[in-house]
């Protein structure tokens, strides 16, 4: 008997963990309730040539940006955590973060885990694992007061893994 079915859909939530620590219910939620990762590649576009004019012919590539999106759900220290240095204690006396400090090196690795018994875990990835991840330069971090849930909008940077594997991330 065929299957009325037979796609291979992907849609699930995922579980997040940062620095090692789980920041909270829900994991963290994107646009379409799920966390959210981009790539913006770079590249210098070959144009302004005597026979094609301005037209482009072509692109040199210049590497790419990757960003995380997503919205903490809870206010715990292990979710404000993913906000270093504005999360912690920092958000009771508005810290200004270090100066000179190297961004890369106190990047901390971003899981994002496929819940069991769901598509996302059917048809994957079951694992994505961003090597570096860091508050984004120039977001705004915006902490919410009020009678409503605080959800609390973060955009991470993605650095590359190393020099030698040339990737933001890894699906498994």
């Amino acid at each position: 008997m065929a299957s009325f079915n037979t796609h291979a859909f992907a849609a699930g939530p995922y579980n997040a963990v940062y620095g090692g620590v789980t920041p909270g219910l829900g994991v963290m939620v994107g646009a379409q309730q799920a966390p959210s990762l981009e790539i913006t590649p770079h590249g210098q576009a070959i144009t302004n040539t005597h026979v094609y004019g301005r037209t482009t012919i072509g692109v040199i590539g210049q590497g790419a940006e990757a960003f995380f999106n997503g919205i903490l759900m809870e206010y715990t220290a292990n979710s404000l955590a993913a906000l270093w240095p504005f999360g912690g204690t920092n958000i009771t006396n508005g810290t200004i973060p270090p100066l000179g400090v190297d961004w890369y090196g106190v990047s901390a690795t971003l899981i994002l885990t496929a819940q069991a018994a769901t598509l996302a875990a059917t048809n994957g990835p079951v694992t994505v694992t961003c090597a570096k991840a860091y508050i984004a330069p120039e977001f705004m971090v915006k902490y919410m007061f009020g009678p409503e849930l605080r959800e609390m909008p973060v955009r991470m940077q993605l650095f590359p893994e190393s020099v030698a594997l040339y990737r933001f991330w890894l699906n498994t």
